[in-house]
């Protein structure tokens, strides 16, 4: 491989490693689920299309009774191993 297509191919790679550690930072490893935080963001976001487009969108909200006591039990640990 020539210096330029390793520089390229390193280059490639390192874009790769940062879009998975950004995503990593924003998502529960154990749910799969994004952060409050991008919740937040993207309900802010589409409210303001919403407003600005008159278009309509809906928010479903769901209560998982207990979920605390299995994300205290596995949440912690899963996330470590």
């Amino acid at each position: 491989m020539a210096n330029g297509e390793s520089d390229s191919y390193f280059a490639r790679w390192m874009a790769a490693v940062r879009r998975r550690y950004m995503l990593l930072q924003r998502v529960d490893p154990l749910t799969g689920l994004h952060d409050r935080d991008f919740f937040l963001q993207r309900m802010e976001s589409l409210l303001r299309n919403a407003t600005q487009s008159s278009d309509n969108f809906a928010v479903l909200f769901v209560d998982l009774d207990n979920f605390k006591a299995v994300n205290d039990r596995l949440g912690t640990w899963s996330a470590i191993a």
